[in-house]
């Protein structure tokens, strides 16, 4: 099997130039973890206070990204600059807000099959690298590890030498 190596770009993304795998590595700093406790609440008006919470976040211009919503409260991430307005949308809504700042998101992106294999991949690899993982997420093509900044370079590093595992097993 060839090998292949990831390209370092000046955008801070790393890309593979195999025609049969695409494997990229955007890295984002500068995050928040924003977790939304809700108490106990029937699950209809759960759902009713998360709407009113993100139709106020979008009202006020704040983009979120790796949103979950579970029964017991619902959490996403934001740019850092966008707290305030957080904190100021879910104000009146009765809910516990809860922040962990300064965090870094990594993107490992694919596109092959036998994608089931790659989240043990990533997990082995954050786990030896010693990352805390604030918030992971894995999509039909990619795996996003929400990890705290001082993380950050461990956790690309980490997901850098994953993705050129997956490249040899391609």
């Amino acid at each position: 099997m060839a090998r292949y190596e990831l390209t370092e770009y000046s955008d801070g993304m790393a890309v593979s130039p195999s025609p049969n795998v695409r494997l990229e590595l955007p890295r984002r700093r500068d995050l928040c973890y924003v977790n939304v406790v809700e108490g106990d609440l029937e699950p209809s008006a759960r759902r009713l206070r998360e709407s009113d919470l993100f139709g106020r976040l979008a009202e006020a211009r704040v983009a979120v990204t790796m949103v979950v919503v579970n029964d017991g409260s619902c959490s996403f991430a934001v740019d850092t600059r966008d707290v305030a307005r957080v904190q100021t949308a879910a104000s009146g809504i009765n809910m516990a807000v809860r922040i962990r700042a300064r965090c870094t998101l990594v993107i490992l992106s694919f596109a092959h099959d036998g994608h089931e294999e790659h989240l043990a991949r990533v997990m082995a690899a954050v786990a030896a690298a010693k990352v805390t993982v604030v918030y992971l997420a894995m999509g039909v093509d990619t795996v996003s590890v929400l990890v705290d900044d001082e993380d950050g370079t461990r956790a690309a590093d980490a997901l850098q030498c994953c993705a050129q595992s997956l490249l040899r097993a391609a």
